[in-house]
Order: structure tokens, then C-alpha cells, then sequence
């Protein structure tokens, strides 16, 4: 629900930016404001950049690190994952600041896990275990064909409707 209600703001802010192009509802003695479907469209790719980063409390460069390098593979090595990082990165990193800072946050949030190796019990492997966020993909989804969200939010605005039970004039 808090995810929601980050959408809503989203939503409702760039609405009020468009004050003079959207439609008004009456509803009894009260104006309403109505979204359109770029309003809508608006927010999500607004919510889509920062819905990680919501969702995890982790900042930006950790995720990025993670969807572009570390969930590429089925396990890394230390060694390897830093030398990895350092070869596509224009700043470099420590082996200590890729365990202490990258890997240790993405173990708080439940995106990589550690194991002993199993030829070689000194080393640890460290392996990622989300491979896609199912709610990033049906954002995307509703972003990439406005059909579908054009015909969610006329289903939605017409069940709200149903549920109001009152006489509804447009302005």
C-alpha cells in the first residue's frame, strides 16, 4: 500500500501540473480534477525509475551494480566480482568495499546469498536470487503498450463511477 500511495502523489502532482488541460467532474456540490491516460503514463515511468530504490532503501549505484553485473552470472568469486566491477566501472573498488558495502547490502535485502565452495572451503560464493522484478516487469508491460493501460484505467474510472451512486456531471 505504500507503494501505492508513492504512485498516487506521482499521479495527483503532475495532474495539478495540468490543471487547465484536464477535465472536471461534479459529483453533488464538489469539483473533482480528472487524470487522463498521459497522467498516468507520466507517473509510472516517474515511479518506475525510483521503485527500487523505494522498495529496498538502497541507494541507486548498488542496484545498478547488481541488474548490470552481479545476477549475470550464477556465483561469483570475490576476487572475480571485484575485478568484474572494476573493469566496466570508471571508479574503481576495493575487494573490502565489494564484500562490506555491495555484497552486505544486497544480502540485508535478499538479492544474493553466501556459501562456502565447496572445492575449496576458504573462499565463499556469493550467488544472486532475483533475476527480475515481477512488479518492475508489469509496470514496464503497462509503459510499453498504452492499450492496455488506457483499457485498465477506463475499466477502473467506470467501476468508481458505478460505486459513487450519484448523479456525475463533466465540465
Amino acid at each position: 500500500m505504500r507503494d501505492f500511495q508513492h504512485f498516487t502523489q506521482f499521479l495527483k502532482a503532475i495532474t495539478i501540473l495540468h490543471f487547465y488541460q484536464r477535465p472536471f467532474i461534479r459529483i453533488g456540490d464538489k469539483r473533482f480534477i480528472v487524470s487522463n491516460a498521459q497522467d498516468v503514463r507520466k507517473a509510472l515511468e516517474i515511479y518506475f525509475e525510483v521503485f527500487l530504490t523505494t522498495r529496498t532503501g538502497t541507494e541507486e549505484r548498488i542496484l545498478k551494480l547488481y541488474h548490470s553485473i552481479v545476477k549475470t552470472k550464477e556465483a561469483w568469486y570475490l576476487q572475480e566480482l571485484t575485478a568484474k566491477i572494476n573493469e566496466v566501472s570508471l571508479k574503481k573498488v576495493s575487494s573490502d568495499w565489494v564484500r562490506k558495502v555491495l555484497l552486505q547490502r544486497l544480502m540485508d535485502i535478499g538479492y544474493v546469498t553466501v556459501e562456502e565452495d565447496a572445492e575449496d572451503r576458504r573462499h565463499n560464493v556469493y550467488k544472486p536470487l532475483v533475476k527480475e522484478e515481477k512488479e518492475l516487469a508489469e509496470i514496464r508491460r503497462f509503459l510499453d503498450s498504452p492499450l492496455i493501460l488506457n483499457s485498465k484505467l477506463e475499466e477502473g474510472f467506470k467501476k468508481r463511477l458505478e460505486n459513487i451512486g450519484e448523479k456525475v456531471s463533466w465540465k
